[in-house]
Order: C-alpha cells, then structure tokens, then sequence
C-alpha cells in the first residue's frame, strides 16, 4: 500500500477481541499505520482510566447530561512485545 500513497497514514482500530498481540505487532512495525484499541477493563486499565473516569462521572453528576470523554495512555501485558 505505502508505494501507492506514500504520505498517507492508515488508522486501524480494534476493539474487543479484534484487538490482540497479533493485531498489534502488525501494526507497530509499520511506520504508515497507526492504530486505536479498545479493550474490556481490568484492574490495570481502571487505574489509568481513574481521573478521567471520576472527572466525566463530577460532570454527570453537575449538568445530569451525558458525557463522553477520550482518554490515551501506554499500555502492555505482561505477554506482549509492543505497548
């Protein structure tokens, strides 16, 4: 693909279990993609969701409106070669 759009960067995501070791290997050897995850929580990814967590849940509380927030943050299971 890169010989055919050599400026462009791809975007791939992958949520749930489109998200694995593979998938991320993959992507992080490319220098033109880039990729968003997400994944289901557990007690690592709650702890570096916290802040932003409680400060949407401070919001909902105040205005009773739904709010949406993005967060970003390095993450690495013990298995994986790549954050």
């Amino acid at each position: 693909m890169a010989e055919y759009w050599p400026d462009t960067l791809i975007i791939l995501r992958g949520d749930g279990h489109f998200c694995s070791k593979g998938f991320i290997d993959y992507s992080e050897g490319k220098s033109t993609i880039g990729f968003l995850t997400g994944f289901a929580g557990n007690a690592v990814l709650n702890r570096l969701s916290k802040i932003i967590v409680e400060s949407a849940k401070r919001e909902y509380d105040q205005d009773k409106k739904p709010v949406k927030r993005y967060h970003s943050f390095e993450y690495r299971a013990g298995s994986w070669e790549h954050s």
